[in-house]
């Protein structure tokens, strides 16, 4: 029973990846979050084995809070209080010009989204819990389980490159003629290959510390260089500006991961990545300047006025917010009629800005505790000299979705969520705690007396 327990986490860890990875699988989400619910509930009603650690009840309680900040925008209100809200004047003015009286309607302006955005987080919650709560996970084999699923989107994505038109592409809406592999957007896939990369290694690490004899080793190394290889492949074919610049941080804090915990001096390697982050933005900036890239040029440019309508947004109903979800019914509000094409914007390309809007103040303050938490347990582990690889790793993968989402929205996926759920997991709860046997899968030792 034991080890069946620990298969959940990384079977569902390997289903959220392989059928998550566009909000454009209705059914296949669907899926995901009733198995979601199933967890959760299971999860509710199970004694944990044993008292979670303080990052991992803190990272509990940010969760928490972002629950309760959906259920307060679902919760109707009078006219005289939400009739006075920033940013409702003109849900007052359209009530008025159908000669409507004013009834009792929710915070949020577009609640049915918010409820699918809602399930939509289903997934990421029932992977902390299933990590967090139920301990049905081993956190080698969930690594196992990402590059498996790394390894069949970079080989779809090689077929999609070799097909012709529609063909192999799993979304009626993609990214054509790019190797997008298991997502509609290749620069999802893009995170997938840069979360992979850190996993990887530190698997290889841990796997190499522990062998026993020269055989394993040489078999570590061969599986290791293989899946490098398969991941240097879909590098070379994916062509997201995002690994032009997030990569070669990425390369660099792998690389750290062979160092011994407690040997690196976080100010310098700090400043390193920094530098190397601030060169990759350097790099497209000269490739966009070139006029090499016509599409970077042209989506940089697309972002910027996104960007720009957002903040003008923002400025209205950045106190309560718009309500989760709303950003696609509300951003048009603020689009110029003159150049409105048939390109139809559903994310902010930002998802801190697209937070903003949507949940105000309160969910400001809730990404800044939660940078906080992610901060501080970053350096705990960078500087702990008992640090598990798979720790460190996980520090470097989570960080590569967060700067991602500087410029796009990976976490929309359910792929790149539940990746990122896995990922802060593992940072919240000590390697020591989570390699260490419960009671009861301990088998009774029998001694020999003369």
């Amino acid at each position: 029973m034991s080890k069946l327990r620990q298969a959940i986490g990384p079977v569902y860890l390997f289903a959220c990846i392989v059928m998550g990875g566009s909000a454009q699988g209705m059914f296949t989400n669907l899926a995901l979050q009733l198995v979601a619910i199933l967890i959760l509930a299971w999860a509710f009603l199970t004694n944990s084995p044993a008292k979670a650690s303080r990052p991992a009840r803190q990272l509990a309680w940010i969760a928490t809070l972002a629950i309760a900040l959906i259920v307060i925008q679902l919760i109707p209100l009078p006219p005289a209080i939400w009739a006075n809200i920033p940013g409702h004047g003109f849900v007052v003015t359209g009530f008025r010009l159908l000669g409507q009286p004013l009834g009792w309607i929710p915070l949020s302006l577009t609640p049915a989204d918010t409820i699918a955005t809602a399930m939509a987080l289903l997934p990421p919650l029932a992977l902390l819990a299933l990590i967090l709560r139920l301990n049905a996970y081993r956190d080698d084999h969930m690594l196992l389980a990402m590059l498996l699923a790394a390894v069949i989107s970079v080989a779809l994505g090689v077929f999609q490159l070799s097909g012709n038109g529609m063909e192999h592409y799993l979304y009626p809406y993609n990214s054509w003629n790019t190797a997008s592999g298991l997502f509609a957007n290749v620069n999802h896939m893009a995170t997938l290959l840069l979360v992979s990369i850190p996993f990887l290694v530190a698997l290889a690490a841990r796997r190499w510390r522990e062998a026993q004899s020269p055989n394993d080793r040489l078999l570590t190394v061969t599986m290791a260089g293989a899946m490098a290889v398969v991941l240097g492949l879909g590098v070379a074919i994916n062509h997201s500006s995002a690994l032009l610049i997030i990569g070669a941080p990425v390369l660099c804090g792998a690389a750290l991961l062979l160092v011994p915990a407690g040997r690196i001096r976080l100010g310098r390697v700090s400043a390193v990545l920094a530098l190397l982050f601030l060169t990759g933005v350097a790099a497209l900036a000269i490739v966009i300047m070139s006029g090499k890239s016509a599409s970077s040029s042209t989506s940089v440019t697309i972002r910027a006025d996104i960007w720009s309508h957002t903040i003008e947004a923002i400025a209205d109903h950045g106190l309560l917010g718009s309500g989760v979800g709303s950003f696609p019914k509300v951003y048009p509000l603020y689009e110029n009629p003159a150049t409105v094409d048939r390109t139809y914007i559903n994310h902010a390309h930002d998802d801190y800005l697209e937070i903003a809007l949507e949940t105000g103040v309160a969910g400001i303050i809730l990404m800044a505790l939660f940078l906080a938490w992610w901060t501080k347990r970053a350096f705990d582990i960078w500087r702990s000299p008992d640090a598990d690889e798979i720790a460190r790793a996980a520090c470097i993968a989570s960080a590569a979705i967060l700067l991602h989402s500087l410029v796009d929205y990976p976490l929309r996926t359910a792929a790149i969520a539940a990746c990122m759920a896995m990922a802060t997991a593992l940072m919240a709860e000590p390697a020591k705690r989570r390699l260490q046997a419960r009671p009861a899968d301990l088998r009774p030792a029998r001694h020999l007396t003369l």
